[in-house]
């Protein structure tokens, strides 16, 4: 079997889209705690809210204290 259009090409993004997100959240678990990680899947869930947040505040968000929370 032979696939022309692979899961992450651009003819297939609305197919792949929720791949990736699912992927990224998958991610994102696997490294913070649970209220961090619900954190920054909240703040990537509202592009708008995200391109207007600080990058410094962005950069607070994805910083991991050691303790896993």
């Amino acid at each position: 079997m032979q696939v022309d259009y692979p899961i992450g090409h651009r003819k297939r993004r609305a197919e792949g889209m929720p791949v990736l997100v699912k992927k990224f959240e998958t991610s994102v678990d696997a490294h913070f705690g649970a209220k961090q990680a619900e954190r920054i899947k909240a703040l990537f869930a509202t592009p708008k809210s995200l391109d207007a947040l600080p990058v410094n505040e962005l950069v607070a968000a994805m910083v991991t204290n050691g303790s896993g929370g």
